[in-house]
């Protein structure tokens, strides 16, 4: 069953006077139960999809064009209650620095519970006892005290920690998780991703985890789409993306990549040059300018996809790609 379906999402930023549009064009759905990764560049168009399912993007921005379909309701259709009372209860979001999530002054109990009352019909004394039980959940030992502590008194993993259970107290059927672990070091990034991916499976959740890091794709994701410029270029199950990788821009990803058993001789490819901003955006294939293979057509000529498998795309002249 589709949690989540995204048909031809376009959004715009306003920038001096003028519209650009960021997201072209975007498809994608996620499964119950499924954990879907969205990997590219910073700037690549990941975060500001996921922004424009929720409806937080910034007073600049806004959805020209699609649908977003939440157990098949258009939220795009849906009034500002009807909204709110989505959001934070059957679809929460998580981001990579705890802080922009919790208020300094108020006390790590006094979070949880203003989310379990927003969206439940309980009284403090029952907030308080669920907000206990979420911090047993995601594993900060002594919850009772710890509640009334603050955030600054927290570690980082700690604090995401809170996040995390703050975002699943509700019992959610989705989860957006913007790159949930950049900010902390190694060993509590596994812990943390660990984390999730055990509660996703008790839950049965549809997880939309965004990264940047192709090691924590493969650890997590059921599934794969890969942006660049605004457009998906190529999607397909972890083992396709991974394995039989068919854009350029996903090979030049993965050669970027230290792999441990290689030559210790071996050099990494960088991919050359930047990414394109949003007002110099290639008319064809965003990855024209970059790509090592790049044809006359790929300037001017956005590629149509080409299915390898039921669950395998590419968007790229060189896989048979035709005129859009």
């Amino acid at each position: 069953m589709k949690v989540l379906e995204v048909k031809n999402l376009k959004t715009s930023f306003a920038i001096k006077k003028k519209r650009f549009l960021a997201i072209r064009d975007v498809s994608l759905h996620v499964d119950e139960g499924e954990v879907l990764g969205i990997v590219g560049e910073s700037g690549s168009g990941k975060s500001v999809t996921m922004k424009s399912v929720v409806g937080i993007l910034p007073s600049n921005g806004f959805v020209e064009s699609g649908e977003i379909l939440f157990k098949e309701v258009n939220l795009l259709a849906l009034k500002p209650e009807e909204k709110r009372a989505l959001l934070g209860n059957d679809i929460t979001m998580i981001f990579q620095d705890p802080m922009t999530a919790l208020n300094p002054l108020k006390t790590i109990g006094y979070h949880i519970e203003e989310v379990i009352m927003r969206h439940q019909k309980v009284d403090r004394v029952t907030a308080r006892k669920q907000a206990e039980e979420i911090l047993n959940i995601v594993e900060i030992p002594d919850a009772k005290r710890r509640l009334t502590q603050y955030p600054h008194e927290f570690s980082g993993g700690m604090r995401q920690r809170v996040v995390i259970g703050m975002a699943l107290v509700n019992a959610p059927k989705l989860l957006i998780a913007d790159e949930p672990t950049t900010a902390l070091d190694v060993t509590i990034q596994f812990q943390i991703l660990k984390l999730i991916k055990r509660l996703q499976a008790e839950n049965k959740m549809a997880v939309v985890l965004i990264t940047h890091d192709l090691a924590v794709v493969y650890n997590m994701c059921h599934r794969v789409l890969v942006m660049y410029g605004g457009k998906i270029l190529e999607e397909g199950t972890r083992e396709e993306i991974f394995n039989s990788p068919k854009h350029p821009y996903t090979l030049a990803l993965m050669e970027s990549i230290p792999n441990l058993e290689s030559d210790e001789k071996a050099k990494l490819e960088p991919i050359e040059g930047i990414a394109p901003t949003l007002e110099n955006m290639p008319k064809g294939c965003p990855f024209a300018p970059r790509c090592k293979h790049a044809m006359a057509i790929c300037a001017d000529v956005m590629p149509t996809g080409q299915a390898f498998s039921e669950t395998h795309s590419s968007y790229c002249h060189l896989n048979g790609g035709g005129d859009a």
